[in-house]
């Protein structure tokens, strides 16, 4: 698998496919996860959580659209968004940014990671729901319309 291996300075050095693998990684590690736990995650977390929010207020605002299956969707989206937004806490904040104060070393241990998983739990149970619903749907359809 490794093509070649040299011997230098700082120990054995691995060259796969012509890229150079030093040994110390902090400094790509360093710009790695800034970019990604710093950048990326909360990116994504905040415009999915913005998406899930317009997602409720189409199916909330729109009558014909009530039925249980949109109702089920609604919860949904409401765990998922949830998790996402107490994963990037934990994930940014708190942890690439150590962001650390007396408020979130309290709250931590007794909201946000309980409810981390808790959301995390109930979103899979919601999506288990859903299928259920659908399997009666499909199964009954006269009665369950």
């Amino acid at each position: 698998m490794w093509q070649n291996k040299t011997e230098n300075e700082f120990g054995p050095r691995y060259d796969y496919m012509d890229i150079d693998c030093p040994p110390n990684y902090v400094e790509f590690e360093d710009k790695y996860y800034f970019w990604m736990d710093g950048i990326a995650l909360p990116s994504a977390a905040i415009l999915g959580s913005l998406m899930n929010f317009c997602a409720i207020c189409v199916i909330l605002n729109n009558k014909s659209k009530h039925n249980v299956f949109n109702f089920l969707l609604i919860s949904v989206l409401v765990f998922e968004s949830t998790y996402i937004l107490t994963a990037m806490v934990n994930q940014s904040f708190l942890m690439h940014f150590n962001m650390v104060n007396i408020f979130s070393a309290l709250v931590y241990p007794y909201v946000t990671h309980p409810l981390k998983h808790i959301s995390f739990s109930a979103s899979i149970f919601m999506t288990m729901a859903i299928s259920y619903e659908r399997k009666l749907a499909v199964e009954t359809p006269i009665q369950h319309h």
